[in-house]
């Protein structure tokens, strides 16, 4: 082989390699990042979900891949038994924040399973993925089919006095419930929420006077 066609292999190598490294390594769109969110999940995996969230809810917390991983085993997974997951549908956009929901089929009927991703320095994440799996565990600590209006914010509310240990102990302490705003811990959410309940029932009560 002449040193000419020695070269030319070489520069296909290292071309082809470049390439595959450009395609291990090529930015996630949102639907994949959300899709591997909830594949994280449902296999009970925190470190693959810690993975997924931004270096600012990491800081805002004490977590570790251990503790989400027990939280994830013991409070989300039995609430999606023998999961036949669909496709994400994109639900809008607020503050930049892409808001994702798929149906989810389980031995215990259908439910959904939502995915906010936002665009960060480091490439797209989950936006309060911490705060989503929460209150996605404060609902399913109630057992019960989701509600609405204030009787959805009771549900909420009561499933996050019920978890408070666990929370405490995975080190999942609470969010930012604006984007670059104050950080608030569970119980004061839950105080805040409880008085948006009594507004919103003073507000039923009226709605329902109406002839």
């Amino acid at each position: 082989m002449t040193r000419r066609w020695r070269w030319a292999g070489l520069t296909a190598l290292l071309l082809v390699g470049a390439l595959t490294l450009w395609w291990l390594k090529r930015p996630a769109s949102p639907d994949q990042v959300a899709e591997r969110y909830r594949h994280c999940v449902f296999a009970g995996d925190g470190g693959c979900v810690l993975k997924l969230l931004s270096p600012r809810e990491l800081k805002d917390n004490r977590i570790t891949p251990e503790g989400l991983t027990a939280f994830i085993k013991e409070n989300i997974v039995p609430g999606y038994p023998d999961p036949i997951a669909g496709p994400f549908d994109k639900q809008g956009t607020v503050n930049d924040v892409i808001n994702f929901e798929s149906s989810i089929q389980t031995s215990k009927g259908p439910k959904r399973f939502g995915a906010s991703i936002a665009l960060t320095d480091e490439g797209y994440r989950v936006a309060d993925g911490l705060a989503q799996l929460a209150l996605t565990a404060a609902i399913l600590a109630e057992d019960q089919p989701p509600a609405r209006g204030s009787a959805k914010l009771r549900q909420m509310a009561a499933g996050l006095k019920t978890l408070s240990p666990d929370l405490q102990q995975a080190g999942i302490l609470g969010f930012r419930p604006k984007p670059g705003g104050p950080f608030q811990t569970w119980e004061d959410f839950v105080a805040e929420m409880e008085i948006r309940i009594a507004k919103a029932q003073e507000m039923e009560a009226k709605m329902a006077q109406k002839p």
